[in-house]
C-alpha cells in the first residue's frame, strides 16, 4: 500500500495544479504581508481565501485527478492488490498532496516574514 500511495503522491507533485495552486497561496500571502503587516490582519484575510478557495480547489482537482488516473486504477484493481487498499492509497495521497501544497504556499511566507 505504501508503495501505491509514493507513487500517486509523487505522480500529483509533478502536476501543474499543484504548483499553481501552491503559487496562489504564497502570492496572496505574500501579498496580504505587504499591505498590512499585523499579524492578526492577514491570518483574517487569508481566512477569507483559504473558506473559499480550498474547499473548490480540493472538489475539482480531486475529480480530474480520479477522471485522468481511471485506467491505473483499473490496472491496479486488475491485480493481486485488496482494492481496499487501491483506494485507501489513492485518497491518501491525493489528501497529502493538497495538505503538503497548502502548508508550504501558506507557512512559507509566514516563516519568512518572523509572523511564525
Amino acid at each position: 500500500m505504501t508503495r501505491i500511495i509514493k507513487y500517486v503522491f509523487y505522480d500529483i507533485l509533478r502536476t501543474r495544479f499543484i504548483l499553481f495552486y501552491t503559487a496562489f497561496l504564497m502570492v496572496c500571502t505574500f501579498a496580504f504581508f505587504q499591505v498590512d503587516g499585523d499579524f492578526g490582519k492577514v491570518v483574517l484575510s487569508l481566512m477569507n481565501i483559504v473558506l473559499m478557495a480550498v474547499p473548490l480547489v480540493s472538489v475539482v482537482f480531486t475529480t480530474i485527478h480520479f477522471f485522468n488516473s481511471y485506467e491505473f486504477i483499473e490496472l491496479m484493481l486488475a491485480q493481486p492488490v485488496n482494492r481496499r487498499a487501491v483506494f485507501l492509497s489513492e485518497y491518501l495521497a491525493v489528501a497529502s498532496s493538497l495538505c503538503l501544497a497548502f502548508v508550504v504556499g501558506v507557512a512559507f511566507p509566514f516563516v519568512l516574514y518572523g509572523a511564525w
